[in-house]
């Protein structure tokens, strides 16, 4: 008969065995993941390095092209706005930087800028309706059919009507056009920038204008981001209208989703009508600009930049 110290043995002999297997087991196992995550690390490694060499040479690639665009850009440009009057017009995220690139741009070209109109967030504010709506009421210039619907639609109008002009069309008065300006800057609704030297308005109108809008997030805008977005293009197309042309400029991110220039491009009524370049903070996107304006000017427009919606790079030189 087999006693009872046998079975003690025996059950700690199998559970002595199956500690050492486990043991044994694991040590093997462990050596092989350690070896897969040294390879995998390593690899890791290799791709990143070679990720940061690509980088280098695309902004090595990106400087030289901005350098030669710098270079050859007042050839380029020169004398395409003879004659013109450029208004800036620079939505409340437009960079500061790229308005003033843009100024020295039109100025190679031949144009004259006649000064920035910064508008300001309460003028695209739907809270702030019943203030524009009074306002309009206010300074309405005569002779200016204002249309129905949002006030917003009709500040564009009174705005257009005090700053731009066709070549050659019948300008409002400058006392009528000093009316409109000092109204809305009055109320804080717009600044207006102008030229060192130069009377605010402008004693002459201009025939062109530049719409200046920052970038996005990327992220979709909610009820009353879009209503802002509609109040700028509004004025975009209020001063196309009255005006030889108007290009609205951006940089890339403006293209997508929750952009100025995305919203735009989307409007099948506006996006032929008003020409579009989502690469306006670079030199060849500034030089884009001057191309389009000058495209504008002989009835053309078109939608320019690397971003969605794009039909190319820039205008295809006249025939």
């Amino acid at each position: 008969m087999i006693d009872f110290r046998y079975h003690l043995v025996s059950i700690i002999a199998v559970f002595l065995a199956l500690a050492v297997g486990i043991v044994v087991g694991t040590t093997a196992l462990n050596g092989g993941i350690v070896d897969t995550l040294k390879s995998s690390n390593s690899k890791i490694i290799k791709d990143k390095r070679n990720l940061e060499g690509t980088v280098r040479d695309l902004r090595s690639s990106v400087g030289r092209r901005d350098d030669f665009t710098e270079t050859v850009a007042p050839r380029i440009v020169a004398g395409r706005l003879a004659n013109e009057r450029v208004l800036f017009v620079a939505a409340p995220n437009a960079s500061d930087g790229t308005l003033k690139e843009l100024e020295t741009m039109v100025t190679q070209a031949g144009g004259t800028p006649t000064g920035v109109l910064r508008l300001r967030g309460d003028l695209l504010d739907p809270d702030k309706n019943q203030v524009i709506d009074d306002l309009v009421a206010q300074v309405a210039p005569a002779g200016v059919t204002l249309p129905e619907g949002a006030p917003s639609d009709s500040a564009a109008v009174e705005l257009a009507a005090a700053l731009v002009a066709k070549s050659g069309a019948a300008a409002l008065g400058e006392d009528a056009a000093a009316k409109v300006l000092g109204g809305f800057t009055g109320a804080d609704l717009v600044q207006w920038q102008a030229p060192a030297g130069q009377k605010s308005p402008a004693t002459e109108p201009a025939t062109m204008a530049v719409v200046v809008t920052g970038g996005s997030d990327g992220k979709p805008l909610d009820d009353a981001g879009q209503q802002q977005q509609r109040a700028v293009l509004t004025l975009a197309r209020a001063l196309d209208d009255r005006s030889q042309g108007v290009v609205v400029a951006g940089p890339l991110s403006a293209a997508g989703q929750g952009g100025l220039l995305q919203a735009l491009r989307d409007d099948n009524g506006l996006r032929d009508q008003v020409s579009s370049v989502d690469v306006a903070d670079t030199p060849y996107g500034q030089v884009t600009v001057v191309l389009a304006l000058d495209e504008q000017e002989t009835g053309g427009s078109g939608r320019y930049g690397e971003g969605p919606g794009a039909e190319a790079a820039a205008p295809s030189p006249p025939s």
